[in-house]
This record gives C-alpha cells, structure tokens and sequence, in this order.
C-alpha cells in the first residue's frame, strides 16, 4: 500500500483509533496500556485538522500517559503555527486528546506558543479548556509567567494577563514574577489583579503602586478602571490614597470631582459628611476650589462657632465667575448666602463678608439676590414692621453708615409696608429713630394735594 492509502485507510478508521486511545488512557498505567495509547495516537496525530466534533475527551488526571516522543510531532505542528488561529486549534485538540500535563518541557513549549498568540481567538478558546482542569495549573502559571516578561513593553497583553488571574495559578505565579521583575508594569498588572478578585483592597495597592513609583499615575487611575475612577465613591477613594501617600493627585480626577460634587443641589439636605467632599478637603489648596467652597458654603452656614468673615471668604471664592461651579449651583449659593445675610445668627465678620460677596458677585446680582431674599422673609415673618426695623438698625452698623444697603436692598423690599413706617420707627430707638427719618425723607414720594390741570386745546 502506499502511503496515501495508508492515510486513506486511517481517516476511515478515525473513530476506532480515537476510541482506542481512549480506551488506553484510561486503563491503569503500565507498559501495554502505554503503547496501545502511543500506536493510537500514532495514527491520530497526523489527522488532527480532520478530528471530529465529538472527540472522545482524555482528561490529563487519565491514569496512563503518552511518552514525551510520542508528543513530537504534535508539537511541532503547533511550533510551526505558532502566532496563527490554527496554533490555537492544534491547542484545542490535544487538550481533547490530554496532550497536555504530560511532560514538563511538552507543556512548556505549548505555554510559549500561547503566549505568542495569547490575543487570538482560537488559542483563548483553548486556554479556557485548559483552565477547566485544575492538574494544568503548573501550564497556566507558565504562561502567566512568560506574559509577564512581555507586559513590561507590549501594553496591549496587560488586560489578557489581568483576565487570565481569575484562575489561582495564574495570580500566584504572577505574584512571583512580580515581586523579582525589574519593571513596574508587571507589578501594575498584579496589582490590578488583585483588586479584580478583592476590591476592598484597592486603595491599598493604589498606595503600594504610588510608593513604588511616584510618577505611576496612569497604573494607578487604572486600579479604578480602564478610564480610572467613575463615581462619587471611587473618586474619594483616590483622593484619599494620594493624600495619603502625600502627592499631588492629577488636575483631571480634581476638576472631575469637584464636577461630581457639584451634581446635587446646594439648596437641599447635604451630608456634611459627604466623603468626596472630604477627600477634597484633604487636597492642600483645597480653598482654592472653588466647587468645594460652594458645597462647604452650603453645608455650614455661619452662626455663633462660625465667623461670618470665615464664611464669606469661602463662599465669595465660589461664587466668583468660574467654570467649575454650574451656573444653577452658582444661583443656589447666592439665594442661600441672602438668606443667610437678611437673617443673621451672628455679626461677627457680617459687614466684612457682605463687602467680600458683594464684589465677588457684582453689585447689581448681588442687590437684587439679597433684597429678593429679604422681600420673602417680610412676607414670611410673623412681624414684618420689627423685621423691617431689625434689618436697618443691623445695616446701620456698617462702616459706611449703611446708606447702600438701605438704598438699594432694604428700600425695594419695604415698599410694600410704608403705610407702617411709624410702627417701624417705635421699633428704633432715638439715634435710629433719626436715620429712619433720612431714610423715609429719600425714599418718599412728593404728595400732590390738587389734581393736575390739562390745558385747554386752542
């Protein structure tokens, strides 16, 4: 026969040889179950791209195995595909066949050719097979190991070799590889790995990362993600870990916080233990930001513990024309400091905070903002003629005598009660009686006590 014939006669008896082989592997290890294996696969191995779909599968735990020579020529097939879609699927196949866990140096040439086609399809397919059988660790943590020599300058085998440490083996060569490697980058995927499978160790691999390497900003953003931290949460997280390893976080995660910061209305319930708002704080300029101050504005009013200076510097900061505080947010602060400057809880700093926010706002917004505000609290008081009285004895007390503050805020929103203006003036005592006096004469209108004759059309 020749040896077409020979060919032609095996790939009809395919299913018997592979049944065969089966058979072999699976009867306790000794010489004669060695070679019925070995002269089976002899017939099988040169048909590998002709195996059925339903192969008979030999786990590599099989009790009789395969000599290292028999394994040859299969190796040498996946050798010379290697970098190919069919190095995967000669991969495949002798999993099926339990190729592999055979012989050291057999499974550490097969490790070398995934990994130099660890981003093909068909060899992933195979390395998930592989991972199915916990006796092929050893072969896993091969190829963990040898793709940890090429994360250092292959960037695009990192998130491979981060999905490849789900499986124990994998993770722990790498921890090894790792903790020897001249190059932080293989540090940086094991890190990432283990924040993959424990994420409340985050913050502490961040740490290590930053510890190792002041300047590995990029690796540790991506222990957040592949763009770094998305939330509220995680961008406290990061904030806290460079302040703790006293660096400079990057100005994008900053201005992306103080962003994040600003999504919640100032005007409502805050939480002024809000941890990104704290992690903010802990920044050395924080003072500077003009989102944080907007929110730190908002949270804590001024009152008897709380100079109104202090806050008025703060609150001044954001209120100045910045991007960083939302138009809408920006209109929030300035309601609540009016608010807050018609019904005083001290007057400690008073004056020095009105002239601050008056400036930072623009004098106009900030007159119209501040008698808005005192037109709602007359309407709300119970007595608004004593609040009326209340708020220009205050306003009297500033350096200037108060004459802009009367003249512009006060004057507007009392329009409405000067039919009261001698209740208001038995409120005041005798000095103040006086400066209400001024004030009524400027703010009155001349009386007419005859009608205003038409002339006559001629």
């Amino acid at each position: 026969m020749t040896t077409a014939e020979w060919q032609q006669a095996d790939r009809e008896a395919l299913p018997a040889w592979l049944d065969l082989h089966g058979q072999a592997r699976r009867m306790p290890a000794g010489a004669d179950s060695r070679l019925l294996a070995e002269t089976a696969l002899a017939h099988v191995l040169p048909l590998l791209d002709e195996l059925p779909e339903d192969v008979p599968f030999v786990g590599v735990h099989a009790p009789t195995k395969p000599s290292a020579q028999t394994l040859e020529p299969w190796l040498e097939q996946v050798e010379a595909a290697r970098g190919t879609p069919e190095s995967g699927t000669l991969l495949a196949a002798g999993v099926e066949l339990g190729l592999l866990g055979v012989d050291p140096d057999a499974d550490a040439r097969a490790a070398a050719v995934i990994v130099e086609g660890f981003e093909l399809d068909t060899v992933q397919h195979a390395l998930t097979e592989i991972g199915r059988q916990a006796l092929l660790d050893p072969l896993i943590g091969s190829v963990a190991e040898q793709l940890a020599d090429r994360v250092a300058t292959d960037v695009s085998l990192r998130p491979r070799l981060r999905e490849l440490c789900q499986n124990d083996a994998a993770i722990v060569a790498l921890k090894q590889r790792a903790t020897a490697h001249p190059s932080l980058a293989v540090m940086s995927v094991y890190l990432w790995a283990v924040v993959d499978r424990y994420p409340e160790r985050r913050a502490q691999s961040a740490k290590t990362l930053l510890m190792l390497d002041p300047h590995a900003v990029a690796d540790v953003r991506a222990l957040w993600g592949e763009d770094g931290p998305s939330t509220k949460d995680e961008y406290a997280e990061l904030l806290r870990v460079f302040h703790d390893a006293e660096r400079r976080p990057p100005e994008l995660d900053v201005k992306r916080a103080q962003a994040l910061l600003m999504e919640q209305p100032l005007d409502g319930e805050l939480d002024k233990g809000d941890p990104l708002a704290l992690a903010l704080r802990g920044l050395p300029n924080h003072l500077e930001l003009p989102a944080y101050c907007a929110w730190y504005a908002a949270a804590r009013r001024p009152g008897p513990t709380h100079r109104f200076d202090a806050w008025g510097r703060i609150a001044a900061r954001a209120l100045a024309p910045t991007h960083d505080v939302p138009p809408l947010r920006a209109e929030e602060l300035l309601q609540i400091v009016a608010r807050e400057l018609v019904s005083p809880q001290t007057l400690d700093g008073y004056f020095d905070a009105i002239e601050r926010l008056r400036d930072a706002t623009g004098h106009q917004r900030f007159d119209e903002a501040l008698a808005f505000a005192l037109t709602n609290a007359l309407h709300e008081a119970d007595d608004p003629l004593e609040l009326l009285a209340v708020t220009f004895s205050i306003w009297s007390k500033a350096p200037s005598g108060g004459q802009t503050l009367h003249d512009q805020i006060l004057a507007p929103a009392a329009r409405p009660y000067r039919r009261g203006d001698d209740e208001v003036r038995a409120h005041l005592g005798p000095r103040r009686q006086a400066e209400w006096d001024e004030f009524t004469a400027r703010h009155s209108k001349p009386r007419r006590f005859l009608p205003r004759l038409r002339g006559r059309v001629r």
